[in-house]
């Protein structure tokens, strides 16, 4: 006898099957996930530095934002290629 747990796996299964994706696809993906950590990590930097120049001013908080925004562009743009590369890997 299943548990429902089961049971629903293999309905979702044949709703929309998964794929598995090859080797290469998956060290695309590491690759540019590891690109981009890199970049993420490279404009936290830079921004932590002109953030210790203007601690305490009206500044700071410009800073701040501007270091939110950039993180989430960085992690969309990365999300964006990383989907291209799922799509061309598709049979």
């Amino acid at each position: 006898m299943k548990s429902a747990y089961e049971l629903a796996m293999e309905r979702l299964d044949k709703q929309s099957p998964s794929r598995t994706l090859s080797q290469e696809t998956k060290e695309r993906l590491a690759d540019t996930d590891s690109l981009f950590r890199s970049k993420i990590a490279q404009r936290k930097i830079f921004l932590d530095d002109q953030l210790k120049k203007v601690r305490g001013t009206p500044e700071e908080s410009a800073i701040l934002k501007q270091i939110s925004l950039e993180v989430a562009r960085l992690e969309e743009e990365c999300e964006e290629q990383k989907n291209r590369i799922r799509e061309d890997a598709q049979p």
